[in-house]
């Protein structure tokens, strides 16, 4: 009978978070998209909700944040 060799787990890799321009960031308003997943951040990701918002490509724009009052 053939006994079995054990595999090493494999080496676990640590996340890496896409950081955004910080100037693109100050320039960003959150409001102009809104989130479509609902997804939180992973606990170790240091990036803010703005900055999330504005490097995920599943976010949708909001057309009415863009929109001026034009009744008066």
């Amino acid at each position: 009978m053939a006994t079995r060799t054990r595999r090493p787990a494999p080496l676990e890799q640590p996340l890496t978070f896409t950081r955004a321009d910080p100037e693109e960031l100050a320039r960003f308003d959150p409001a102009t998209k809104i989130c479509s997943m609902n997804c939180g951040p992973h606990r170790d990701d240091p990036r803010t909700p703005a900055e999330r918002k504005l490097l995920c490509p599943e976010c949708w724009p909001n057309a009415r944040a863009n929109l001026t009052d034009t009744a008066r």
